[in-house]
């Protein structure tokens, strides 16, 4: 990751503050458990023409090579909801929604476990923000999926609501297995690997919680220096993907699959659900978008005194 100077940071900070002045003028001012790893790892409004869209676009949407826009400086998000994308064996919906729509394709996915509250709330803080926040995300299409167990969060369970606990049956060695073979697997997986094959994302996230005071960052190859950042950033652990992870955990089957950089956010479990977002947003910011750390804290400063100033007025 480069290191920008104090003078770029400025620059970048004053450029970010006179495009969203811009947009506020123009619009009126307007837990899983630690298993996982192995012992010994301890729509926008536009000006000019655009083509049309679907009414109700699905969120996990193939970007369209007809669809383009001259320019994007107003944006029109809507309200936030949830998009339910498929359903569980016993009928919870599964969560998702997306921002933005770059080539840059990444899915971050809230605790395969569930019943996960520190975690899942950190994923659906960052949903919002993605969605309030588009113009910051240019060249990057995200894809947030609340959790890949909604049977856990709502029962209280790590698993499943057919008694599975997810996270120790995917895959082994990254393969997409053929139709009789993923007939076998939950139905969860099965609605996560389709989405994996048909999107190809490029970086994956996966946020959770792990045991113990500090913090844990599991990251593959290509992610390796964004994670060691972060890392020292925030005093978490660093392990590499897939050596330090146990085998048919989404970690280890996303990792050894080669195709896209992984990511595993692991959160002291006793975190204060309440403050989750302010103690490690910007570090998923980070992580997501592969920005400089500095200039994101510094976006973010701005971005929530211009929202105590409207709230004023």
């Amino acid at each position: 990751m480069m290191v920008q100077s104090p003078l770029t940071i400025t620059l970048q900070h004053l450029t970010w503050t006179a495009v969203l002045s811009v947009g506020f003028l123009l619009n009126g001012c307007a837990t899983t458990t630690d298993s996982a790893f192995s012992p010994a790892a301890s729509g926008y409004g536009v000006f000019g023409q655009r083509v049309s869209r679907p009414k109700h676009a699905d969120p996990f949407r193939r970007p369209s090579r007809s669809y383009h826009r001259k320019s994007r400086l107003i944006p029109r998000t809507g309200p936030f909801a949830w998009h339910t994308v498929a359903t569980t064996a016993l009928g919870e919906p599964l969560q998702a929604i997306s921002a933005g729509d770059g080539a840059f394709r990444s899915l971050v996915i809230g605790s395969v476990g569930g019943n996960d509250k520190v975690a899942v709330n950190l994923t659906e803080e960052l949903a919002r923000y993605l969605h309030s926040n588009q113009l910051i995300m240019g060249g990057v299409r995200v894809t947030v999926l609340r959790t890949l167990n909604p049977d856990g969060m709502r029962r209280d369970s790590h698993k499943n609501g057919d008694g599975y606990y997810l996270n120790e049956l995917f895959p082994d060695q990254g393969q997409i297995p053929s139709p009789p073979e993923a007939i076998r697997l939950p139905k969860e997986i099965r609605f996560l690997i389709g989405h994996v094959r048909d999107q190809r994302p490029q970086r994956i996230i996966h946020i959770r919680t792990v045991s113990g005071s500090r913090g844990l960052l599991a990251v593959s190859q290509g992610a390796l220096d964004s994670g060691r950042e972060v890392a020292e950033w925030l005093n978490f652990k660093l392990r590499n993907l897939p050596r330090d992870v146990n085998r048919r955990t989404l970690e280890s089957w996303a990792a050894r699959r080669g195709d896209s950089d992984v990511i595993t956010f692991g959160i002291p479990r006793r975190t204060d659900s309440d403050e989750v977002w302010a103690l490690y947003g910007d570090a998923v910011l980070t992580l997501l978008l592969d920005g400089n750390s500095e200039s994101r804290r510094v976006f973010r400063k701005q971005e929530r005194r211009d929202s105590a100033y409207r709230q004023i007025e």
